[in-house]
């Protein structure tokens, strides 16, 4: 199954890797727009349960965000998830979406925050399938070629995230996926180091990465040292631009007429 805005390997030509695989603005709608926004990126920094005030973590995304960051994502368990998804899309233009997210009713108000995408840490066809018919991009968690295959090719999965990446054989399983699936687009996160990060960001099948305490670390957020977040910020940055040129920069060498996904 292909999607819109992906382009199949058998139409890649010279072209290679993952981020160089999304068709131009004219022929993609919103969840295509968004997946090649991520695509860009290359780096998804999560917030996920930080143990300082609303504001202080308002100052820390910023800090991120100055360093260079382009994708956000806040998980559910966060407190104030959706107060803070909303206040970053009122005064950014950084991809804010949601992880953690689990249910049909998270997904509304998720919805009602403005997220840009929802991301869970299972796969779950009937909450990926609601969201492909409310035209949210989900972004499903997976740890098996099984879960992989069935996230994408029967539910209709955008993207797929390895999780817990450290757990289920870190770049070697992701390389190894790209085997049987080398054309899913997939979000390593959970205990991506730097190492693991620099192949990460060279593999063809890799949409972008999930990290987290490497650029929020609690000692950071603890002594209020927003200079040191923007500081590791845009080392990890620097790191995911070393990759390439982004798919945004590259001539639109053709319009391209796939089907749609599976809802």
């Amino acid at each position: 199954m292909s999607r819109p805005g992906f382009v199949t390997s058998a139409r890649l030509g010279s072209w290679h890797g993952c981020r160089r695989r999304f068709a131009s603005y004219a022929t993609s709608n919103s969840m295509d727009d968004v997946l090649r926004r991520l695509c860009d990126a290359k780096l998804l920094l999560c917030v996920r349960r930080p143990d300082v005030s609303l504001e202080n973590l308002h100052k820390a995304i910023l800090a991120a965000i100055s360093g260079g960051v382009k994708a956000i994502e806040v998980t559910m368990d966060t407190p104030n998830a959706t107060t803070i998804v909303e206040r970053l899309r009122a005064e950014t233009g950084v991809l804010v979406g949601t992880g953690t997210v689990m249910s049909e009713n998270q997904v509304n108000m998720c919805e009602q925050a403005r997220a840009h995408f929802v991301m869970s840490p299972i796969t779950d066809t009937g909450l990926i399938k609601y969201c492909n018919n409310k035209s949210m991009l989900m972004i499903p968690g997976a740890m098996t070629p099984t879960e992989v295959h069935r996230a994408y090719h029967q539910a209709g999965a955008r993207a797929v995230k390895v999780f817990p990446f450290n757990a289920c054989g870190g770049t070697k399983f992701v390389a190894a996926i790209q085997g049987p699936f080398p054309d899913i687009p997939l979000l390593p996160a959970s205990g991506v180091d730097f190492e693991s990060f620099k192949e990460l960001v060279q593999q063809s099948n890799v949409l972008a990465i999930g990290v987290s305490k490497q650029i929020l670390s609690l000692e950071a957020l603890r002594d209020s040292d927003w200079g040191s977040i923007e500081r590791e910020a845009s080392l990890w940055v620097k790191q995911a631009n070393s990759a390439g040129t982004p798919r945004s920069q590259l001539p639109d060498d053709q319009n391209r007429s796939l089907e749609n996904p599976a809802v």
